[in-house]
């Protein structure tokens, strides 16, 4: 996990041009800024990104998630979003779902960067020369103090990156 952080560190510097644009303040104010919630598997057909910022929020939906006739699998969603302690005073819920046309590209989620009032996340992807036709749908979950970050930018090696704005 360690060997993530510095190399996510690293690779933000050389997107930065350099140490001086990214601050010392914002790597150390990042152990607090955010969590990353753990998603098992690559099934997550039904999620979408999504910014939470209720306990009604999140539970209008679970409940939606659950009427739905796909529903069959998601109850390790749920139970890794349960056992997250969220503070939805100071915090907000942030689901990212990245989709994959073969389950053989490999992904990696890197541990996240803040660089000032944004997020920075990083999937690293291995595209082999010959893939399976079975898509893969991940989703990757963060917690995040919406008093410090303002933005989340997921960069996704070989695809455009985009930007997911946090409502205070």
């Amino acid at each position: 996990m360690k060997k993530n952080r510095v190399l996510s560190i690293i690779i933000m510097m050389i997107l930065f041009g350099g140490i001086g644009l990214l601050s010392v303040n914002a790597v150390l104010c990042s152990e607090k800024a955010f969590r990353v919630v753990f998603m098992p598997g690559h099934f997550y057909y039904l999620i979408e990104n999504k910014m939470i910022y209720s306990h009604a929020q999140l539970e209008n939906y679970l409940i939606e998630l659950r009427q739905s006739r796909y529903y069959i699998g998601y109850e390790h969603f749920e139970d890794s979003l349960n056992k997250v302690n969220l503070n939805f005073d100071k915090e907000a819920l942030v689901i990212i779902k990245h989709r994959e046309s073969s389950e053989s590209t490999k992904v990696e989620f890197i541990e996240p960067v803040a660089h000032e009032d944004r997020l920075i996340c990083i999937i690293n992807r291995i595209v082999p020369q010959i893939m399976n036709l079975m898509e893969a749908h991940y989703c990757y979950a963060l917690v995040v103090d919406k008093t410090i970050i303002r933005e989340i930018e997921v960069k996704v090696e070989g695809k455009e990156d985009y930007l997911l704005r946090i409502n205070p």
